[in-house]
């Protein structure tokens, strides 16, 4: 499909973001955090782990820990999970905030809320991701934000039954294929953001693509 400008963004009603590699470039700020998590390991192993992340932008933490915990032999107990899901949290917290914007993500945020019903669906943890955005000053413009542990396919579901949101008047912006599948399941429209990490989704998806928020 043809790439869309800016402003046929902005004719939707309602737009819903992914939030690591849409509005913060933020992926490896992710994979530097689980790298840190598990910098007991072996470089092969932690190598591993950072590349499956890497791969897989849209899958939640709470499917990754427990793979790379039984990749390093460790305690697979509820208990230790939660351990290291909570390490993890707090290390990746300061350094997503710190990351680099999307170029153009904060300023069409600001200058769209107004007009449209913007929403972050998101593979982080709930409490985590509304936490990031009160911290980065920008929950304000959000109707809401999502993250898991419900899948993006079912966050995106509930907020359009929730606020009576037409499918074809909204659409979903990602970097993954799992921002592609909630999309599609839905009915929704799709913009896929361009990164390093994802040429093999420029190459096999039929949908609308930018690099960035400042294209013209």
């Amino acid at each position: 499909m043809s790439n869309p400008k800016i402003n046929e963004i902005s004719k939707f009603k309602a737009v819903f973001f992914d939030f690591d590699g849409v509005i913060k470039d933020s992926i490896e700020s992710k994979a530097h955090a689980f790298s840190y998590l598990f910098k007991d390991l072996s470089q092969e192993l932690n190598q591993k782990i950072m590349n499956h992340h890497l791969a897989n932008g849209g899958v939640s933490r709470f499917d990754k820990i427990p793979i790379y915990m039984k990749w390093a032999g460790k305690d697979l107990s509820q208990k230790n999970i939660i351990n290291h899901l909570e390490k993890f949290s707090k290390i990746s917290l300061n350094l997503v905030e710190a990351s680099p914007w999307i170029p153009g993500s904060l300023e069409y945020i600001e200058n769209n809320h107004m007009n449209q019903s913007l929403f972050i669906i998101s593979a982080t943890p709930q409490k985590d991701i509304q936490l990031i955005a009160q911290n980065l000053k920008i929950d304000k413009f959000f109707v809401y934000i999502a993250g898991s542990p419900l899948s993006k396919i079912e966050l995106l579901s509930e907020q359009l039954t929730r606020n009576s949101i037409n499918p074809s008047d909204a659409i979903m912006i990602g970097d993954s294929l799992e921002d592609y599948e909630a999309a599609i399941k839905n009915s929704v429209p799709f913009l896929l953001i361009k990164n390093k990490f994802n040429k093999s989704l420029q190459m096999n998806l039929d949908c609308n693509m930018l690099s960035n928020f400042v294209n013209k």
